[in-house]
């Protein structure tokens, strides 16, 4: 029975989705209203208000899943031996959720992110749900660095930089229209960022680390 109720959640998440996505590109965020996306749906307001806190979140339908599916896969890895090694591998884990996501529906995650690229509203709530990420990034990065003296500043360096550097390759990627297979641009990316990752976790790692003389219990210097 629990099974059968997943699949009716998921299977109205996704025609309302699908629903708000039709609007959005010809009337906009701002020109469309909930109601207006149940109704297409065929479904009612409060079912609306039940999945999606409010109508931006439905340009978002798989953002918590995704990020459940991500953390359990971090949670059953025990941390990696060579810290360098592990930051990498979940780094790429969290590159291949966002391949899979486009690759399930590509025309549908071009349209959907032309929608949040012409929305206010949908942008700040865009940039709130990367900080998720952010933050699961940086739990998954403590998680390889253990004890290390500052692992705290060290994993949330290094996931700011993540989130930075395919932030920066998705706008690039959004300005030529979405034409590159993005696993070449990820790739890209996660080239750029091991070549930091060494520097970050100090000078164990990689000939010259950032901690200095005078840092103390391995928090930044002032």
């Amino acid at each position: 029975m629990a099974g059968l109720r997943e699949r009716n959640r998921r299977r109205v998440r996704r025609e309302l989705a699908d629903a708000a996505l039709r609007l959005f590109s010809v009337h906009g965020v701002e020109g469309t209203t909930a109601d207006d996306i149940a109704e297409l749906a065929g479904t009612s307001r409060s079912t609306f208000f039940r999945q999606f806190t409010t109508k931006e979140h439905v340009l978002f339908p798989d953002h918590e899943e995704e990020l459940a599916v991500y953390r359990r896969l971090l949670s059953n890895r025990a941390p990696a031996q060579d810290k360098r090694d592990g930051i990498l591998q979940a780094a790429r884990d969290a590159s291949h959720a966002t391949l899979e996501a486009y690759r399930r529906d590509p025309e549908g995650y071009r349209e959907r992110h032309r929608v949040i690229a012409s929305s206010p509203t949908a942008r700040e709530l865009s940039l709130r749900l990367d900080r998720d990420w952010e933050a699961a990034l940086a739990e998954a990065f403590a998680h390889h660095l253990g004890e290390q003296p500052g692992a705290s500043w060290r994993a949330d360096l290094l996931a700011g930089s993540l989130m930075g550097a395919v932030g920066a390759f998705h706008r690039s990627w959004a300005d030529r229209n979405f034409e590159e297979d993005p696993s070449v641009g990820l790739a890209r990316v996660m080239a750029v960022f091991e070549l930091g990752v060494g520097a970050v976790l100090g000078p164990d790692t990689v000939g010259q680390g950032i901690d200095s003389p005078g840092t103390a219990g391995g928090e930044p210097g002032r």
